[in-house]
């Protein structure tokens, strides 16, 4: 017979996914599990909620990143946002 000194099984079941989204690499679930947890248990969601949020957060986080790896990818000269000024001279390489 052995005597186990362990965590409870909350926090052991909470380290397993951790663990378990880092082997899985799902970086951004990781950063925002701490958070999404406490805001599941204030708001009182269900699993289901909170594993859509932490993977909506994860597929948002992989969306930027590849949209960023595309743009180094493709060697633009600069990266326009929906936020830019329109360009006065309408397109690349003509005068106005």
């Amino acid at each position: 017979m052995t005597t186990e000194t362990s965590l409870p099984a909350t926090e052991l079941t909470y380290l397993e996914v951790q663990d378990n989204l880092e082997r899985l690499k799902l970086t951004q679930a990781v950063s925002a599990l701490d958070r999404l947890a406490e805001e599941a248990a204030q708001g009182q969601w269900s699993y289901i909620e909170l594993l859509g949020k932490l993977l909506e957060e994860e597929m948002a986080a992989r969306k930027e990143r590849r949209l960023i790896f595309k743009q180094r990818l493709a060697h633009f000269p600069w990266v326009k946002t929906k936020d830019s000024p329109p360009s006065r001279g309408g397109e690349l390489g003509r005068s106005p």
